[in-house]
């Protein structure tokens, strides 16, 4: 009955040569896998990496042109080619992921139905962290790399001895991703000769021809320089030269502990930027935790070695596999400094990899390793070796169980929102410009219009990574994008990966539209303005009596810019402009701004009553508080301003403006040298970047005569971005003495 019924459902074709009920259980896996990662990718919002290669495939009309525009990146063009052509079926971005989704399960039938592992360990296998979220989730080439990886491995029991087979899929794999694709098809490579010279699989009868077998290597090796040839960028490009050949030790150390983070990539759950990050943070760790981690590590890659060092070609391939990861890491610039568990996952993928190929192999009784042979026994490989394969898959299921339930409540990036926004509301009939260009420029999948990239001086629909031109000054950037306001259009569409911290610049008013926040890509989260050239007295002499509170908050915005600028006249001509307009109505930071501009002329009385109406109002109190404690401060009211400052601080504890001014009052006029220090650190330790608290605490630490305060807020200083020369250039004095002392520590 149960034989009739698995065949009546074609279990038994997808399933072949499965016992009982294994080809049922098989399928319903298989189904499940398809409904959580389904289910999965229609929660997540795709970010710049999954949205850029469809922007260049899909704005690619002919090959020509596509070729063209991936000679500036350093991609493969496996991926993007099957993008482009889809490009001519849909434009909408939903298609990369119907197309990436396909190729998952591809890759997990192969596991389900190929692979040599226990039923267990293939549904732990399917649902790992890798195979459920990075490689199937997140939609990029990656997913090709693992389908040809797995297609190798199913290839490989059927065609060891032949070879064109396997060549043909290496090819693709190393034309898949990047330099992981070239790297694992280098270590195939590897244990094809190894398999070939020490003729592992069987009699030396069926062992291949020579001249046979040096056509797949040829193949092969042709297939890899193809691969090296996509990936390597013009010398124009910003991507070129980005390699690092210096030997040091942390470093080293830095690249080792990636092996701890690929074959455990349980993410911090405390945080929703999770995605790369780990349990253990190795950013800063402690010596406990980097004895840890190097430990970790090396076990990691011993117990691999001891397990396949049975079978040599196997063992061939993990190691290559292993040492061309750890050394790519270290010696690519890129790959070092992003530390993505996508690029550490490689390592663990070749640990599976590897247990998959060695089950190919006949049992041998021994190791051809006398040394391994006494170790193996030691670590009772035998015994144990399956169930450590399980206990690293089963961890690899909860990493990705978290990952896949935070991505499904989180937004992973504001991208998808952001192009949405705009279209819903028509925005894009405006020129669009955008900053920082990679985490902007996904937008046009939405809007399928160009943006100015201020960086570039350059408008397109994606990043392209010329070196000419290229500035990160900000001072540049703001002229680039002021000029292209100004020449250009009357209003801009600008669209930038944080919120400004003014509404004016220059002579051009930044209206804020919106703002997507808490994404889990934290640099793609973004705000939209609209922007143009404004002429106040022109503006205000048509405002209309009657201004809705959207319109007044929108003078309020400018009003602010203003004050920031210390452009006192046009503060004032605002102010009297909204004072008839405003009336009974309770309009955030009406009062407040009110009351600057009344400090600023001297009207103290007027401020204040303007200060505390803002706070009975119940709006913008921190702020007004704050206000009132400088405004006291300003008239050496001291008391009064310390409690006005105390009072912001108990709405908000992290203030730092209000601490800083509170420490100001202690050092200068209470000389309580202690409770100074105490709200300094408290600000630095809410802003790192604070530069002239740590100039007040060297002061105060000097005061005082305290050397090992001295030191201890200038390590602070140094380690947080300001130079010796900032310091000193703020009266400082700094003997060579004690830098000589720190050097040495």
């Amino acid at each position: 009955m149960k034989k009739t019924f698995s065949k009546f459902l074609f279990f038994d074709k997808l399933f072949p040569n499965e016992e009982g009920n294994s080809a049922v259980f098989l399928f319903l896996i298989f189904l499940l896998y398809a409904i959580v990662a389904g289910i999965g990718m229609m929660h997540h919002e795709m970010w710049r990496d999954e949205i850029e290669p469809w922007l260049i495939a899909s704005e690619s009309k002919t090959l020509t042109q596509f070729f063209d525009n991936m000679k500036m990146g350093s991609n493969p063009y496996v991926w993007y080619l099957i993008l482009h052509f889809l490009s001519s079926i849909s434009l909408s971005p939903i298609i990369v992921q119907v197309a990436h989704f396909v190729v998952a399960l591809g890759s997990a039938y192969l596991v389900l139905r190929y692979s040599p592992f226990t039923l267990l360990q293939k549904l732990f296998l399917c649902f790992s962290y890798y195979l459920l979220y990075e490689f199937a989730i997140i939609s990029r080439g990656y997913a090709l790399t693992i389908f040809f990886i797995f297609l190798f491995c199913t290839f490989f029991k059927k065609y060891w001895d032949k070879g064109i087979p396997l060549a043909v899929v290496i090819f693709f794999l190393a034309n898949a991703t990047g330099g992981f694709g070239a790297i694992l098809s280098i270590s195939f490579l590897m244990f094809l000769v190894a398999n070939y010279l020490f003729n592992e699989m069987s009699e030396a009868k069926k062992k291949q021809k020579i001249k046979y077998f040096g056509w797949t290597v040829t193949l092969i090796l042709i297939s890899i320089w193809v691969a090296i040839k996509s990936i390597s960028p013009p010398e124009d490009s910003i991507y070129a030269n980005f390699w690092y050949f210096e030997y040091n030790v942390d470093r080293v150390f830095s690249i080792l502990w990636r092996v701890w983070l690929g074959y455990i990539p349980v993410p911090d759950m405390s945080t929703i930027n999770f995605w790369n990050s780990n349990i253990i943070d190795i950013s800063s760790p402690s010596a406990g935790v980097r004895l840890f981690l190097t430990t970790s590590s090396l076990l990691f890659l011993l117990y691999g070695v001891l397990m396949f060092s049975k079978r040599i070609s196997v063992l061939v391939f993990f190691l290559a596999g292993n040492a061309g990861i750890l050394l790519f890491s270290y010696l690519n610039g890129a790959i070092f400094i992003i530390n993505a568990s996508r690029y550490n996952g490689f390592m663990f993928l070749v640990f599976v990899i590897s247990y998959w190929l060695m089950n190919y192999f006949p049992e041998k009784s021994k190791t051809p390793f006398i040394l391994f042979g006494k170790l193996r026994e030691k670590f009772k490989i035998e015994k144990y070796g399956s169930s450590y394969v399980s206990l690293l898959l089963a961890i690899n299921m909860l990493a990705g169980g978290v990952a896949y339930a935070k991505d499904f409540v989180n937004n992973f990036s504001s991208v998808q929102n952001a192009g949405n926004y705009i279209v819903e509301n028509n925005y894009q009939r405006f020129a669009m410009a955008g900053f920082v260009d990679y985490a902007v420029s996904p937008i046009s999948a939405y809007t399928r219009k160009p943006i100015y990239y201020p960086e570039r001086d350059s408008s397109s629909t994606f990043p392209i990574w010329l070196a000419t031109k290229y500035s990160m000054d900000n001072n540049v950037i703001i002229k680039r994008l002021l000029d292209y306001i100004h020449t250009n259009h009357d209003t801009v569409l600008v669209v930038l990966n944080f919120e400004l911290g003014t509404s004016i610049i220059g002579d051009v008013n930044f209206v804020h539209l919106i703002s997507f926040k808490e994404s889990i890509v934290k640099d793609e989260n973004h705000s939209l303005y609209l922007a143009a050239k404004y002429n106040l007295d022109k503006d205000l002499a048509g405002l209309p009596l009657q201004l809705s509170e959207y319109k007044i908050s929108s003078y309020l915005d400018l009003l602010g810019g203003l004050l920031q600028q210390n452009n006192q006249v046009d503060c004032e001509k605002i102010i009297s402009a909204l004072d008839s307009r405003v009336g009974s109505k309770s309009i955030s930071r009406y009062y407040l701004y009110k009351g600057m501009i009344a400090s600023r002329k001297g009207l103290v009385d007027e401020a204040k009553k303007d200060f505390l109406t803002e706070i009975n109002l119940g709006l913008q109190r921190e702020q007004a508080f704050l206000q009132l404690g400088l405004l006291y401060y300003q008239y050496q009211k001291l008391d009064s301003a310390l409690y006005y400052l105390d009072q912001t601080i108990k709405i908000n504890p992290s203030n730092s403006d209000a601490l800083s001014n509170m420490g100001v009052i202690y050092y200068n006029y209470k000389k309580d040298y202690v409770k100074a220090e105490e709200v300094w650190a408290k600000a630095i330790a809410i802003n790192p970047k604070y530069y002239q608290v740590y100039i007040n605490l060297l002061l105060n630490c000097q005061t005082k005569k305290d050397d090992n305060c001295f030191s201890k807020y200038l390590i602070l200083a140094l380690n947080n971005g300001m130079s010796i020369q900032d310091i000193r250039s703020k009266g400082i004095v700094i003997s060579d003495q004690l830098l000589s002392r720190l050097v040495k520590q």
